[in-house]
């Protein structure tokens, strides 16, 4: 499955049932938005804007969200909610190759690409691997 717009990068192996994964049946990769909040804004400022939210101190989670989602859930290869950024993706009859290009600002000009990460899967595979 490829998706988009998600406001994070994301790369996990989908099972029929998470509570008794056995073998993958699909995976899915889905791209950041270029240029919308991502989810760490979006989670800050709603935590921020609700007082009980905010005196329960939730907001030091929020830079938790990423090694949270990596560490509760073993099917999930990639998890980037801090960076916007964008795919480029390669389909072959050997592969779908994917690229995560995140961008350090937006805001700025001089953003810039912060970093790439690749990945794939091979045909006839249901595992996702990092390049």
């Amino acid at each position: 499955m490829l998706s988009g717009d998600l406001h994070g990068s994301y790369a996990a192996e989908l099972y029929a049932d998470f509570d008794v994964p056995t073998a993958p049946i699909a995976v899915e990769y889905a791209v950041s938005a270029v240029s919308a909040p991502t989810v760490e804004v979006q989670l800050t400022e709603v935590v921020e804007a609700n007082a009980l939210l905010s005196s329960l101190g939730l907001g030091g989670l929020v830079p938790e969200f990423d090694a949270n989602i990596l560490a509760t859930n073993p099917h999930s290869r990639h998890a980037e909610s801090t960076r916007n950024g964008l795919a480029i993706v390669d389909v072959t009859t050997d592969e779908v190759a994917v690229t995560f290009v995140e961008v350090s600002d937006v805001t700025k000009p001089s953003g810039g690409v912060a970093r790439e990460l690749a990945f794939r899967t091979r045909a006839g595979s249901r595992a996702i691997e990092a390049v």
